[in-house]
């Protein structure tokens, strides 16, 4: 016993200790924000960034795309979902879309297709941007181009890359999209207005206004002269 006991009071002691130590508390993994990103290439070196608030919503890939502040038209083709036609100016009339999607017969001809961002590449969603339900966290792209697969020249950014082109504000009271271009969008009117233009313009209007008035100073000139 007198060996025993000693041992007893050691165990008490440590049991006890460790019973005192407070539980150690894992960080908590940081909440993915309730928004989804967009990524849209036009095909010519410039692209749209948008970060899009779900709020709770059910978007489609078609509904998150309209939500973004982007100009879009887009037509329904029935049982098969809704067709991009045009993102702002880029793509085509309604007609045109109507036929063949923007497409001409050439496998080059570009039209917009809906992608999908997963595992360091981008994937052709083969549900169409209606059938696919937008995710937050989840990073969503548009393409104007041809042939198949994803362009080579679509950046392929996490959601935080999106957020910081977009100027997306992270720390809002109320989440509101966001939109920001990089690149001038290929068609669309330029944002500064191009003074070499309007100068040139105004000096055809002045040249023809005093020829107009020679003109009138001659024809005056004459009828004094003529004889009463």
């Amino acid at each position: 016993m007198r060996g025993i006991l000693p041992a007893l009071v050691t165990c008490a002691l440590v049991f006890a200790l460790v019973g005192d130590v407070p539980p150690r508390i894992s960080a908590a993994a940081p909440a993915t924000p309730d928004v989804a990103g967009l990524v849209v290439s036009y095909g010519d070196g410039a692209f749209s960034y948008a970060t899009v608030p779900l709020d709770g919503e059910r978007l489609d890939g078609l509904a998150l795309l309209k939500a973004s502040g982007l100009s879009v038209l887009a037509i329904d083709f029935g049982g098969y979902g809704q067709g991009v036609c045009k993102i702002e100016v880029v793509g085509c009339d309604v007609s045109a879309c109507r036929m063949r999607l923007c497409q001409t017969a050439s496998a080059d001809s570009p039209f917009w297709r809906f992608l999908v961002a997963g595992d360091g590449h981008w994937a052709l969603s083969p549900l169409g941007a209606s059938g696919v339900t937008a995710k937050a966290g989840q990073v969503y792209g548009w393409a104007w181009a041809g042939g198949t697969g994803a362009p080579d020249d679509l950046p392929l950014p996490t959601l935080d890359e999106v957020m910081t082109r977009s100027g997306f504000e992270r720390d809002a009271t109320s989440l509101r999209p966001a939109l920001a271009n990089q690149g001038r969008i290929p068609g669309s009117l330029d944002e500064h207005p191009a003074w070499d233009r309007y100068g040139a313009a105004g000096c055809i209007l002045v040249a023809m206004g005093a020829g107009g008035l020679i003109l009138v100073r001659r024809a005056s000139s004459r009828r004094g002269e003529a004889p009463s």
